[in-house]
């Protein structure tokens, strides 16, 4: 897990201290206040339940109040922009201020709640989820790591004492919800990358590398065996007070507390009380007759219907868009396809057949396709079929596949690259105006490490530096400064010093790298110019006269 912090900080995807940037506040504060509230009230009443156990009645009065309460919360989420206006349009404007602006305690309770859910969110998707194998490239190796967790903390919960299991099953819980969690910044990912086919990297959170669907309905899924185990930690907790009530003759065993928990399942499907409404009879030879026990069966229901079905019904949701997002793009409505579909639907159009690429007919149905999107499909995907189809789909609408600049990206890719091949592309690129932060990025990384290949890479860093101000340039030179990326070299590392001093004086991930780089960078030149640069950036306070 440290290991993972470190990355998602030295990546600008968590501030390094809380307040620091980024500030994600992607939570809402109102809606969430309004969810905790709820919380309150269903405990506050579940205390009720208990102190009332078996004598508490729901009568036509307590009806009524429920009945206005839910009408009064739909109004007021109907009428309440309206409400504002009419209060900016009518009342004094420092009234208005006072009760809704940006310091109003309302204002300031909302920013609170948002900035701690998203900053624990954050923590969640970045930190807890890759520890479950969520970044792995292999869906096998995700499958296997993700799997170990789980049957490793259901063997412990089961083995371990009471209450001392539920520590294996709290982790597995909140592993399985971390998934969970980062597949819907996942999907998130993929609305940006539908409606923006020119995306930067940075403009994702998590990227869309994985489709994390099937993992994160495997750790709900898991819930089915990890519920009953948390129920039966619960009731062996404490010897003098069990939990729940087992008849006679029955036995410990695993099966005897899944069929319990398959019980209270079926009757909380499909999150309607079916079962209380047709009065249907259940047995089973454990039962919950005390009002802790229903507590417990409440708590298991809850997230059954939250997050377990929730899950399910986002799944076939998303499956549902797929294949309209699929019927739109060969209607021609759409020029681009999902990424998560976009490898599989090119890997179907092309076979090789002995050193030659067969194309289908069905590629024409593909010429429509997003000139963009195609160019990025052939940069990160040379020598695949995805980038020969691309590159047959660009053919046949025109488009020049073989530019300066792609003859510069493959020569410096390339295994085993050679120097006056590669200068000399690179120059051909430079006369031609087609290098582009994309190519030169990759070439980089692939030269970095070769000491026959310095002078090149202070050529590629020179053009990156001598590109136009923007979020990847920044990020291009933060890595080429700091990180497993960096040039091995002192004096192309020296190079990204001084753009990024200027970046610095706008974006506090920018004078992190800076000061990691004065700690930590193993020549002395580095930590010294960009102490320097730093302290240009943020300058001490003088110290106290004596």
């Amino acid at each position: 897990m440290i290991a993972h912090s470190e990355r998602a900080v030295r990546d600008g995807k968590l501030p390094v201290r809380l307040g620091q940037e980024p500030k994600w506040e992607h939570v809402s504060g109102p809606a969430t206040t309004l969810l905790l509230l709820l919380i309150v009230g269903v405990i506050w009443t579940a205390r009720v339940f208990e102190d009332n156990y078996d004598h508490l009645v729901i009568d036509g009065q307590i009806g009524l109040l429920m009945l206005v309460a839910v009408a009064s919360a739909f109004l007021l989420l109907i009428f309440s922009p309206r409400l504002i206006a009419v209060l900016e349009s009518s009342a004094p404007t420092r009234v208005v201020v006072r009760l809704f602006g940006p310091n109003s305690l309302p204002a300031m309770w909302f920013e609170f709640v948002s900035r701690v859910l998203s900053t624990v969110d954050s923590w969640l998707v970045y930190i807890v989820a890759p520890v479950g194998g969520v970044t792995l490239k292999s869906d096998f190796n995700r499958y296997a790591v993700m799997a170990t967790y789980l049957l490793s903390c259901g063997v412990l919960a089961w083995h371990l004492p009471a209450p001392w299991g539920l520590a294996p099953l709290f982790w597995a819980f909140l592993l399985a919800f971390s998934i969970s969690r980062r597949w819907a910044w996942v999907e998130g990912d993929r609305a940006l990358t539908l409606r923006k086919p020119d995306y930067s990297e940075d403009q994702l959170r998590v990227g869309v590398e994985q489709d994390l669907r099937d993992e994160a309905l495997l750790g709900l899924l898991s819930f089915i065996l990890l519920l009953p185990l948390g129920m039966r930690q619960l009731h062996f907790a404490s010897s003098e007070l069990p939990v729940f009530q087992l008849g006679s003759g029955a036995s410990d065993d695993l099966i005897t507390w899944m069929q319990f928990f398959g019980v209270e399942l079926t009757k909380a499907v499909p999150f309607v009380d079916w079962a209380d409404i047709y009065n249907v009879r259940t047995e089973s030879v454990i039962r919950a007759e005390t009002a802790m026990s229903s507590h417990v069966v409440f708590v298991t229901r809850a997230i059954v219907d939250l997050l377990f079905l929730a899950s399910l019904l986002q799944a076939i949701s998303v499956s549902m868009r797929l294949m309209s997002h699929k019927r739109m793009f060969f209607d021609r409505e759409l020029n681009v396809l999902d990424p998560m579909i976009e490898k599989k639907e090119f890997g179907r159009l092309a076979y090789k057949k002995g050193d030659q690429w067969v194309f289908l007919e069905d590629i024409e149905k593909f010429k429509h396709y997003d000139t963009k999107a195609l160019s990025r499909l052939r940069v990160a995907n040379k020598g695949t079929v995805t980038y020969r189809v691309a590159t047959e789909i660009m053919r046949l609408n025109g488009v020049d596949v073989s530019t300066q600049g792609e003859r510069f990206l493959e020569a410096a890719s390339s295994k085993s690259p050679n120097v006056s091949r590669v200068l000399g592309a690179m120059q051909s690129a430079v006369d031609a105006n087609d290098l582009p932060l994309e190519f030169l990025v990759p070439a980089h990384r692939n030269l970095n490490g070769r000491k026959a290949f310095n002078q090149a890479r202070i050529e590629i860093v020179r053009l990156i530096v001598n590109l136009p101000q923007s979020d990847e340039r920044t990020t291009a030179l933060r890595h080429i400064l700091v990180g497993p990326d960096s040039d091995r070299t002192a004096q192309v590392r020296e190079m990204a010093i001084a753009p990024l001093e200027i970046a610095a004086r706008s974006d506090a991930r920018v004078a992190k790298t800076l000061e990691r780089a004065s700690k930590d960078d193993r020549s002395g030149s580095i930590r010294w110019a960009a102490e320097k640069a730093l302290s240009r950036v943020t300058p001490r306070e003088p110290a106290p006269a004596l």
